[in-house]
């Protein structure tokens, strides 16, 4: 049993993740201001990208820079039917395409651009779908949010130093230790994740689909390797969400409906990201401390159902585009050159499977590309 327990949950992980929230989570109980918890979000979003990228103290300050840019300029352009879904196609191409420096950086993407559209469409629910200078005047605050990763770095990146390494040049790294595994080329899944946010989010902006960046991320998210891979995924999102949703919904309706519950369910699915070796584990967790904070902040069971419906939507979005670009690519290839081309990825091909193989002999093992976030 005990075993089992370790193999599903990130103790050392977890305990950490809960000291960099410990201040915003204060702070949020001293002001008695929920508004507070938005900077629990840049917090764990760089705290993953410190955690699984090996982002260094430089690393972290540019990754909130990005984080805080992508939320502007996402907040600044919605409502635009045709430039807020380019734009979100593009965060989300980029936030796939940075693999080419490295498999491990995929979560540091990750961690980009899903927080900054959270943010963005979230301000922009709060605020009835107006803009107004109000919204820019928090952004200084989101810096904050990444402080206490930036402490964490950096005591980590200090205590790993080499000795004799110059301490000025050393701090001056922005991705510390070894480097972000195995070079991701192939431009399949770039084009993949950027065709099914496109059209994810030009749904969500034609259609009155309340929350609608869970349609977003969720098509987002399950775009990635072959077609088994993404269909797995969206399994693994669509069980969290059925079981999840449920439970959540029961627990709120018997917890009071207190900024404390609420806020420990928010920071609580936050800690999901990270806690758990088994990802259906730690999206129907996720899902459901999501729906307790929905409904303790007055929501009913529409805005739980709204939950699965939403998840469930984006993950089939984005397996019929990895089914579709794939296809496209394989047939482009074949008539055009007949045979494989650049675009497609070795998995497709039989002789990129034999090689790939081979690789893997001569080197020993590989580095994966799997990305838990």
């Amino acid at each position: 049993m005990t075993r089992r327990l370790d193999l599903r949950i990130h103790g050392a992980i977890l305990l950490r993740a809960a000291l960099v929230l410990a201040p915003t989570v204060a702070l949020a109980a001293f002001e008695s201001d929920a508004a507070w918890l938005q900077l629990s979000i840049i917090t764990i979003s760089t705290f993953i990208g410190h955690e699984r990228s090996g982002v260094a103290p430089a690393g972290v300050l540019l990754h909130a820079l990005a984080i805080i840019t992508v939320f502007t300029v996402l907040l600044i352009s919605q409502g635009n039917h045709v430039l807020f879904p380019l734009l979100t196609a593009l965060f989300a191409m980029l936030s796939v395409r940075i693999t080419v420096a490295g498999a491990k950086l995929r979560s540091l993407g990750n961690f980009t651009f899903v927080p900054g559209l959270y943010l963005a469409m979230d301000v922009f629910e709060a605020h009835h779908g107006r803009l107004d200078a109000g919204m820019l005047r928090m952004l200084p605050w989101l810096f904050a949010g990444a402080l206490p990763t930036l402490l964490l770095a950096c005591m980590d990146h200090g205590l790993r130093r080499p000795p004799g390494t110059p301490r000025p040049s050393y701090f001056r790294l922005l991705i510390a230790g070894a480097k972000g595994g195995e070079r991701i080329s192939d431009w399949v899944p770039v084009v993949t994740v950027a065709a099914a946010v496109a059209f994810a989010t030009g749904l969500v902006e034609i259609l009155p689909i309340s929350h609608g960046q869970w349609v977003i991320w969720s098509a987002a998210s399950v775009v990635g390797g072959d077609a088994a891979a993404v269909r797995s995924k969206w399994r693994d999102r669509s069980i969290g969400a059925f079981v999840g949703v449920p439970l959540g919904f029961a627990l709120g309706l018997l917890a009071p409906g207190s900024r404390a519950v609420y806020g420990a369910s928010v920071v609580g699915s936050l800690l999901t990201l990270v806690a758990f070796q088994s990802y259906v584990l730690g999206f129907g967790s996720r899902c459901m401390l999501v729906v307790v904070a929905i409904v303790v902040a007055g929501g009913g069971s529409y805005a739980a159902a709204e939950r699965v419906e939403n998840v469930v939507l984006g993950g089939l979005i984005g397996f019929c585009f990895t089914i579709g670009v794939s296809f496209f690519a394989n047939s482009a290839a074949d008539l055009l050159v007949g045979g494989p081309s650049r675009l497609v990825p070795r998995w497709m091909t039989a002789t990129g499977r034999h090689r790939t193989v081979r690789k893997r002999d001569a080197d020993a093992g590989g580095e994966g590309n799997g990305d838990h976030g």
